[in-house]
């Protein structure tokens, strides 16, 4: 059974975006879990869902079309992160999104300054220890706000061929933004597999992670479970649905890790 622990500050408040350029890797499903992991250990978290699918917001509120969400924040300008944040279970808050975001590439394209938005929103926040956001399976605009907001990068990395060739697209982002505009501390903090089974490709796929990631890859693997899937159709987190299952296991020592390397 879960208990929540007292709500504690430990230092600064951790920005860590959730991001892949190969969609398929349960990316939201990562991000949910995640946020909702430290939230039971007594963390303040706050979970921004910058991905115009609205995952994450759906399975935390069973509503992909809440309004104010992120879309008044970043595109119109007219509300601040406080305002549109909204308290779920689990002592998790959450900045929903929907639908309307998906028109931030257009809107923003000519804004000065646009890959800055976000960073600059979180300026009006206080009292969170964690923020995850989670992003479009894509590297436009929402993505590249999300990577220069933060400071942490948790990599997704599905079993597959194909997730390995979009974690490549996605460093080279990293390292054009750190160049481009300027910013130091952004870094991988991890990379974590996901869809985890026994097969020959599972394999193969961590042995290439390992030999690209070394110490920073995560031990914690996130295994192939039909209790995950069956968690976001019932619109729960892993740790509601199947607390003592193969799951809430995999994403509590992912939590553990997360804290430990914030620690290094």
């Amino acid at each position: 059974m879960w208990f929540w622990r007292n709500l504690h500050r430990q230092g600064p408040v951790r920005v860590i975006t959730i991001a892949t350029q190969k969609g398929g890797t349960g990316k939201s499903t990562l991000a949910v879990n995640l946020a909702a992991g430290l939230a039971l250990e007594g963390h303040r978290t706050l979970l921004i869902d910058a991905d115009p699918q609205a995952n994450s917001t759906y399975v935390l509120t069973g509503d992909q079309l809440l309004q104010p969400s992120l879309y008044e924040v970043m595109v119109t300008n007219s509300a601040t992160l406080p305002e549109v944040a909204v308290s779920c279970r689990l002592a998790l808050d959450l900045c929903p999104s929907n639908i309307l975001l998906s028109a931030a590439d257009i809107v923003l394209s000519s804004v000065p300054g646009r890959e800055r938005i976000l960073s600059r929103k979180l300026r009006a926040l206080t009292g969170y220890d964690f923020v995850i956001i989670d992003t479009p399976p894509s590297l436009g605009i929402l993505t590249v706000n999300a990577l220069v907001a933060s400071g942490e990068v948790l990599v997704p990395v599905g079993m597959s061929t194909f997730a390995l060739i979009g974690l490549g697209l996605l460093e080279d982002t990293i390292n054009q933004i750190k160049e481009n505009l300027d910013i130091e501390n952004l870094h991988i903090l991890g990379a974590v597999g996901t869809f985890h089974d026994r097969t020959n490709v599972a394999r193969n796929t961590m042995a290439a992670l390992e030999e690209r990631f070394g110490s920073i890859l995560f031990k914690t693997m996130i295994p192939r479970t039909v209790k995950l899937e069956e968690a976001n159709n019932r619109l729960k987190t892993i740790y509601e649905y199947e607390p003592n299952g193969a799951g809430a296991q995999a994403f509590q020592a992912l939590v553990q890790e997360v804290m430990t390397h914030g620690q290094e």
